[in-house]
């Protein structure tokens, strides 16, 4: 008997940006002195030599990342292949790129250019 899976949902509210606002062009980048790592379960494993803080992102923030690096930080782009690769509404993938992001930023992981 497989055990049932545990998951945890996250709920977000949005809020919707007037229809005269510009886009905001955000672009994430490896912050110094820190090292990334694929590890064997679809993990992605950060380190910071300047702060010694060492996080373990889960398989859909580490696709996250990777998707971020191969479109040189550009949130947009990176969303835009997520959401076609996931089946998943395009706003969403990138808010939830931007939550990843900010978290990252916060923790001094990554910077924003």
């Amino acid at each position: 008997m497989v055990p049932a899976a545990r998951f945890r949902e996250t709920r977000y509210i949005k809020e919707t940006p007037p229809l005269n606002q510009e886009a905001i062009m955000m672009a994430i980048t490896t912050a110094p002195g820190v090292t990334q790592r694929m590890l064997s379960n679809g993990h992605l494993e950060l380190t910071c030599r300047t702060s010694n803080r060492h996080i373990e992102c889960e398989p859909v923030a580490a696709a996250m990342w990777i998707a971020l690096k191969q479109h040189n930080g550009d949130v947009d782009r990176a969303a835009s292949t997520l959401s076609a690769l996931w089946h998943t509404n395009e706003d969403d993938t990138r808010y939830d790129l931007i939550a990843l992001a900010g978290s990252l930023c916060s923790l001094g992981m990554a910077t924003e250019s």
